[in-house]
Parts: C-alpha cells; structure tokens; sequence
C-alpha cells in the first residue's frame, strides 16, 4: 500500500573508507560512483572521458570522397533536418567548407510541406550538385538514395538513427554499425568526428566545431557519458570564448553566466533554436549559427525569441484543452484536434504525461491525423502502437516517445483499443513518479562536496544530477520569490543547523511552518556578485510523520474503506455499543502504518471514526453550500476533506449527483431536480445513525 505520490529509491554500494582513499574522493561521493559503475577502471574512465580511437563504418572512404570533392572543384550539398542536432550538423559542415574555400549547398526541410529526411518531395528540390552529405537522416532512405544515384548524385549518408535491415547502396558513416564501441553519438557528433577524420588527412579544422556539437548532442538528449561526455566537457569550455558570432550574442541576451552549463544548452539556448523548425523553417535557427553580420543576427535572435514565446504559448494552450476535457485520466490519455499545432505535439504530450503519469498521444487532425506520443515507467509506447497497427497507417519511434499517422474514421476503436491495452498492462508503479537519491552525510552539504561533486560534470541524460535525502527537518521559514510567486526560498533547522533550500514550484505545497519534512534535493553553485556559494535545490518531499492528505494515494481507499465500515455495522452482534463498534471497527482494519490514524481500536480512534460520520445539519449545510458552487471544489481548501467526500459520496449514492475528480478538483455534476433530500433512503446514513447513536449512549 502506498503512503506516498511518488517513489524514493535509495542508490547505495558498500564501499570502504579505502576505495575512497584511492579515488581521492569522499565517502558519499565514492558510494555514488560505485552505485553507477563497477569497477574503479570504469569510473576513472568515467573522470576522464576521451574519444574512441577507431572510425565508424565507412568514415574512411567517406573521408576520401569528400577530400576528393574538394581539390576537384565539386558541387557539394549538405541535407540536414529541422532541430538542433540537424542545425548544429549543417552549421558544422558550412563552417568546415568555408573554411577551405568551398560554398556548400544546405538544405534543411520544412516539418509542415515536407516532413523528416530524405523523401520524393524533398530530393525533388536537391538539385545542381555532385555530391550530397546527410546529416542526422539518411539510413532508412534506400529509395531515395538509389534515385538520386540515377540522377548522378553521390550520397554520404551520416546519421545516428537505428538501421533498417536493408541499408542504402552507398558509405553510411553511423555508429551504430559495425560493432562501434560507442553507438550514443548524437547526428552532430558523427559529423563531427568526420570531420576530425579529414583532419588526420591534413585539413585545417577551423574553431567553433566543437561548441556547435557539444551544443546538437545535449539538444539530442544523448547520454552524456563516453564520446558525448567529452565532446560536451570541451564545448562548455570553449564556449566563453567562442568565435560564432551568433553564439556570443545569443548568450549575451540571455544572460548566460560565464560558465556555461549543460542545462544552460538544453534549456535556454536548445528550445530558442529548435522553436523556429517548430512553427515554420528552421532556417533562421541554422543562419544564426553561420552568420556574421551583427545587425543581421540581433534580428535574427529577436525572431527566434519570439518564435519560442509562441511555441510555449501554443504547448501551454493544448495543456488547458487538455485539462478542461479531462473529467477523469483514463488509463491512456489519447487526444485529438485541429487547432493543434503539430510542432509542439510532442512537448505537450511530454507535460501532459509528466502531469497525469499516465501514457499520452496527441493528435492534429488534417486530411489524416498525425500526431506524437510520450510514455511513462516502464510501459513501451511503440509496443503499445505494434499491438494495436491495423489502426495505423504508419508509426515508429520507442519505449518513450513515438510518432503515428491513422486515418480519422479509425480514431474511435484505435482509442478504445489502446486505452484497454493500457488498462491491461500499465501498472500502478507506472504512474509514479520516481527519484533516485544518495545517501549523505549533513556534513557533506558544504562548497568542498560541491567541488568534487562538479566533478561528474556534464550533468543530463545518462548522467543525471545525483538526489540526495536528509530527513527530520523542521520548516521555520517560507519567503516566496519570482513574478508569480511561485518559487520560494525555505530555511530548514536540522539540530542547531540552518539548512536552506530553493523550491521553484510551491502551488501545490502544504507546507506548514513548525513541521518536520524529509527532503530530496540537489546541490549547486550560486555565484553572486563574485561570491560563490552552496545552493541546495529541492526535489521532492514529505511530511516526516504521514497525514493523510487528498493528495495521498491513501486517500480514495481510505474514503472507500471507511464507507464499507459503516455499511458492515451490525449493533446485534453479541451487545449494542462498545463491543459491536469494535467488532465493526476490526472488521476492515489494516496496519496502522498504512492508514494514518484511522487504524486501531483505541477509543480515541472511535472518536475520530465518529467524527467523520454525517448528522442532517452538516448534510443539509454542505448541500447547500455545494449548489452554490458550481467552478467546483479545491480539496486543499477544505477544512476537513475526508468527511466532505464521504459527504459527497452517500450525495452520489441518492442520485442527486455524480462527480469527477482531476489531482485536487473535484467537479460535480447535479441531478436532483424534482428530487426530496430523503436520507433514510441510505443504507450507509441509516447506519451512521445508529453507530453514532450506540457511541453516545457509552459517553
């Protein structure tokens, strides 16, 4: 039985003060390397990371071809696709051609008129060229490839996509063949070392390479361990001084500190550059990357800015559809409609399933509907599409995000068929949300754990910024921060100490001064005004001693369970009164540590069974009181919620009404025209009576 929302896993290993010792690390920080690598060699390779010493397949003769092209004089076209790590490529091999004199001709898709890739409408535009290199697509395209050879084009296909079976009859530079050591390179990183490849053959690499592709691989969501933790580790370093032009002044008016972070690419810089694809081309993304006139880039940057406010505003407006059409989450939310906009489809289902913790497909809907879906835990989205594809006119993609296309009349049974597959194979452990923490010593919260900590740097995915759990802390302040006051700083005392934390989401926070919380947080450095100082940002928490809340997953059972405890009641059973209270009380009883308070057959329990037992005044109060509200009910607003839905509940059980409920709203829908407020009609209002009429009589 869960006390709790979401799921705190501790990750330890039993590592000894001379493992420690060996590292030249502290104990904490030991335990956490060793619970994500094996063996000392692994977590030094981890340190210090470095590139894989052995081409990938056919990066050799792609090599000479290119340098081929070159002294020949050739035509050379790049074709790339519209989010960063296809930008970030394009910009890449611009930046290597022109450096040795050479024009190349760049392509990059329009998501709306042409779609991913290689495809007839697309290579029907590539024209006037000798040879054409792709980036970050290409290695499904065998159709494409064998039609542009017919029109005497040579292709070099580098990506980082799976291959199909078949591949294209032509080089394909991917890391993912030929047994490469390191398949996670992002579509930039295969360009990247490519281009290193031409390198080795005495071409001049000029600077700005490596920014551009630790920049594409973050954006990518690569693991930042291996090839990708080094490329990132040298692009954040060579940031500050960087000689992109546009880079330095994106930064500026950003405000990016001096150390550039990996977030800083996922989150600030990423979204400003993938939104221009998004809503239209993604050419102005890739020309503020090659461009060099100032004047020409402020106005770019300025257009970027105001495409990426209109890409959150068009995410946050299918969040608001989404939510004013969910009266209850099904087990799969699978919504559709036209004035969505198809470029954002996938970040709202990311947020929708991130919110609901439930599986989600959104889709526009045009001649077809296509659309993009997210996952959660463990269940497989692309399973979830091949067990229900005779719906499907296409779809691909993996366990977490994926893309569809199906004829409208289908949408009907394709939804019925995928909620009831979710229905049968989600999992309650699904629809948690789940974090990771590491055991530390309060000691450790100081700038030298920091120090070391920063260490592991690059954090992101495969490499995510490590949890840690301190426990007992008694909340002795609260000072909300921000705009919309929806941050707050929050000081902690844990014995004589002040612990303080930054908390960015304090909507749905019960937070009460004077009560002890168990914290999860991460730590990072503030500089401020030439001060660098320990910033402790919260993750999650909990009370340290569970109340029942409505946000607890107790809550709905514990509602249900009382009421089938009134209904059992049986005031006969050996005598009226203390004795059958008790009976009835044991004979839904669990452990105590899995029912708040509610759990015993202590008189003190009675009373606060009693006191959630309805009498006609509060019924008839509440009645009342709920007609008159008909925006519906904040559960945190209510005084004493449990009661209210028991209320609600026996409400439901005379018709007068039926309810939904979405995280803390309760919505009602009534029902009692024409109809008499007839409580004794209730089995569970006539038992009620009788137990608070036995309870009595033993006052």
């Amino acid at each position: 039985m869960r006390l709790h929302p979401n799921r705190w896993n501790k990750i330890e290993s039993n590592v000894t003060p001379s493992q420690a010792l060996e590292l030249g690390l502290s104990l904490s920080l030991t335990n956490l390397l060793y619970s994500r690598f094996q063996t000392k060699h692994d977590i030094e390779q981890f340190l210090h990371p470095g590139l894989v010493d052995r081409p990938m397949s056919d990066q050799l003769p792609a090599a000479r071809r290119i340098d081929h092209a070159i002294k020949q004089g050739e035509r050379i076209g790049v074709f790339g696709d519209y989010d960063v790590d296809g930008i970030t490529s394009s910009a890449l091999w611009a930046r290597f051609f022109r450096h040795h004199g050479v024009e190349p001709t760049v392509y990059l898709p329009n998501r709306y008129t042409e779609g991913y890739g290689l495809n007839p409408v697309s290579i029907a535009l590539v024209s006037d060229i000798d040879l054409l290199i792709t980036v970050d697509c290409g290695v499904t395209s065998v159709q494409e490839v064998e039609q542009l050879t017919q029109q005497g084009v040579d292709v070099i296909i580098t990506d980082h996509h799976e291959p199909c079976e078949k591949l294209p009859d032509t080089m394909v530079v991917n890391p993912k063949l030929d047994g490469y050591p390191f398949a996670d390179l992002a579509g930039v990183g295969v360009a990247y070392k490519l281009i290193r490849q031409l390198g080795e053959m005495g071409y001049d690499l000029p600077q700005g390479l490596i920014e551009l592709t630790a920049l594409g691989t973050v954006a990518d969501v690569m693991p930042l361990v291996g090839e990708n933790r080094w490329i990132v580790q040298q692009g954040l370093q060579a940031l500050p001084d960087t000689t992109i032009t546009g880079l330095k002044i994106l930064m500026r008016e950003l405000k990016l500190p001096l150390e550039v972070k990996a977030s800083d690419l996922a989150f600030r810089i990423g979204p400003l550059l993938n939104a221009a694809g998004r809503l239209d081309s993604p050419v102005p993304a890739y020309q503020l990357l090659t461009e060099r006139d100032p004047l020409q880039l402020h106005r770019i940057i300025q257009d970027l800015i105001t495409a990426n406010r209109t890409r959150r505003q068009a995410t946050d407006a299918i969040l608001k559809d989404l939510n004013d059409r969910l009266e209850t989450i099904p087990p799969m939310i699978i919504e559709k409609s036209r004035h969505w906009l198809a470029g954002v489809l996938g970040l709202a289902a990311s947020k929708a399933a991130e919110k609901y913790r439930r599986p989600v497909i959104l889709l526009t809907e045009a001649d077809s509907l296509k659309g993009s879906g997210r996952s959660i835990g463990r269940f497989s989205l692309l399973q979830a599409l091949q067990a229900n594809q005779s719906h499907l006119e296409r779809f691909g993609g993996h366990q977490v995000a994926a893309g569809l296309e199906l004829e409208r009349d289908n949408f009907q049974s394709f939804k019925q068929q995928m909620e009831a597959y979710a229905g049968e194979v989600l999992t309650d452990e699904d629809t948690l949300a789940s974090f990771d923490y590491y055991p530390v010593e309060t000691n450790d919260i100081q700038l030298d754990f920091l120090d070391q900590l920063e260490q592991l740097e690059p954090f992101g995915a495969g490499n995510p910024a490590p949890l840690f759990r301190l426990d007992q802390l008694r909340l002795q302040r609260i000072r909300l921060m921000g705009k919309n006051r929806q941050a707050a700083a929050l000081e902690f005392l844990n014995g004589s100490r002040m612990i303080k934390m930054v908390t960015f989401s304090v909507t749905e926070s019960d937070w009460v001064l004077g009560e002890k919380y168990d914290l999860l947080f991460r730590m990072e450095r503030n500089n401020f005004q030439g001060v660098s100082q320990l910033q402790l940002i919260l993750a999650d928490h909990r009370r340290s001693e569970f109340i029942l809340t409505p946000k607890s997953p107790l809550f709905e059972s514990e509602i249900e369970r009382l009421w089938q405890l009134v209904l059992s009641y049986d005031p006969h059973v050996e005598q009226t009164g203390l004795i059958g209270l008790y009976r009835a009380y044991q004979h839904g009883v669990k452990p105590a540590e899995q029912l708040g308070d509610l759990a015993g057959n202590d008189p003190d329990d009675l009373a606060e069974l009693i006191s959630h037992l309805p009498t006609r005044p509060d019924l008839v109060k509440t009645y009342r009181e709920l007609k008159k509200n008909s925006d519906g009910i904040d559960l945190r607003s209510q005084p004493d919620a449990l009661r209210l839905n028991l209320q609600i509940k026996l409400f439901e059980s005379l018709g007068l009404l039926t309810y939904t409920k979405n995280d803390f709203y309760m919505k009602l829908t009534w029902h009692d025209e024409g109809k008499k407020l007839n409580l004794y009609s209730s089995d569970f209002y006539r038992k009620s009576q009788r137990i608070l009429e036995d309870y009595h009589e033993l006052d």
